[in-house]
């Protein structure tokens, strides 16, 4: 069986890099986008399984890249995953899960295991 591959989108590098490192180590496919638009290309160039995102990105915010990503690729797997102690309503409409940066990694790995089960979730 493939990995599967989650896309994780924040304008923190460093973040991104230790995302890669925890993921790759737990057998999975690892792409990352410094931006909304870099995410939206890989999405339209690699199959991909989840997408876990911030909310406080420029230009591209966290609910515009989400509200692209529902409109260009249907019920794939979001998680706002911010450092935003409030995020608008209408943003957690759109996502599956809002998790905050302090979580816990183990949080963030077991609601991606949860979401990627076969036929675990379905959307509204």
């Amino acid at each position: 069986m493939r990995a599967k591959t989650i896309l994780f989108v924040d304008d923190e590098s460093s973040i991104l890099a230790g995302h890669r490192l925890l993921f790759e180590a737990l057998g999975y496919s690892v792409l990352t986008a410094d931006s909304g638009m870099e995410a939206l290309v890989l999405l339209q160039r690699h199959p991909v399984h989840a997408v876990v995102l911030d909310y406080a990105m420029v230009p591209m915010n966290g609910e515009e890249t989400a509200l692209r990503v529902r409109r260009e690729h249907g019920n794939l797997p979001i998680v706002l995953f911010s450092g935003c102690l409030s995020v608008p309503k209408s943003v957690l409409e759109v996502v599956d899960v809002s998790l905050q940066k302090g979580t816990g990694p183990e949080v963030l790995i077991e609601t991606l295991r949860q979401l990627l089960q076969p036929l675990a979730r379905k959307r509204k």
